[in-house]
């Protein structure tokens, strides 16, 4: 008992020290720990393949000689870019932004469900822009969401979006819209695409429509929407989608060769 207490005491003293130096007085500035020596080196922990895939939960920048593979390991993370994208040529639009009908304002927007299979972040949204009246300037605004838009002619509510980004536009064509990164679980999302006037029409892919595969591997046959009003779902369809190109990054971890 006696020698357990004294190695607890030991254990605390070193764990409290900025700095410790095993064979070295002057441990560097930058290191926490410092081994030197001129005969000897420093001994990994020996792991079979086995034995590390079997490491629970381990933390990015652990180190591993591998016995199975005769390498050193270290466990790390790498980011890669994908894209989810409906590119077909658009031969259909439909209204977007403000219009007076018979004395009667109606505010149309335009919109597209997705499924995401992996966890991503959410980078930028590209949509097509139809000129419709070619005058002035349009402030559009593209708002993600997450969950089910619901069915057709139903209500539901635009005023909890996950990102949302903003231009002032003043061309035609592709426009792409940045966010700030934004983590996307597993699951049902769709983004809404509004305007503050009509100088717009969204350019929409017509008998075909866009397919998504879900977590578990599943197709998913995405809708594309259009609302008026307050959040009236006034027209949807899976036969069709908006043109559009979604910007994903995907973070995925693992032990990594280190020679």
């Amino acid at each position: 008992m006696k020698n357990f207490v004294l190695f607890l005491m030991l254990f605390i003293s070193i764990g409290s020290i900025a700095q410790v130096g095993i064979g070295t007085t002057t441990p560097d500035a930058s290191a926490k720990l410092d081994v030197s020596s001129t005969t000897k080196g420093l001994l990994l922990p020996r792991l079979t393949t086995t034995q590390v895939n079997a490491i629970s939960n381990p933390a990015l920048g652990l180190l591993v000689y591998n016995t199975t593979a005769g390498k050193f390991q270290g466990y790390t993370s790498s980011s890669t870019t994908i894209t989810l994208q409906q590119l077909a040529n658009t031969n259909q639009s439909y209204l977007l932004g403000y219009m007076n009908m018979m004395g009667m304002t109606s505010n149309y927007t335009d919109g597209q469900t997705f499924t995401i299979a992996n966890s991503s972040t959410l980078n930028s949204i590209q949509v097509n822009l139809n000129n419709n009246s070619g005058v002035g300037f349009s402030i559009v605004t593209i708002s993600v969401y997450s969950g089910s838009i619901g069915a057709a002619n139903s209500t539901f509510s635009f005023s909890n979006p996950i990102a949302t980004s903003s231009q002032t536009i003043t061309t035609t064509g592709n426009i792409t819209f940045n966010f700030t990164p934004t983590s996307l679980a597993p699951g049902l999302y769709y983004f809404n695409v509004s305007c503050n006037n009509m100088n717009y029409r969204m350019g929409v892919n017509t008998g075909g429509g866009f397919t998504d595969t879900d977590a578990n591997g599943n197709s998913v046959n995405e809708i594309f929407f259009q609302t008026s009003g307050t959040g009236y779902n006034n027209y949807q369809a899976t036969s069709q989608a908006l043109y559009f190109i979604i910007g994903l990054s995907q973070v995925t971890s693992g032990w990594t060769n280190l020679n």
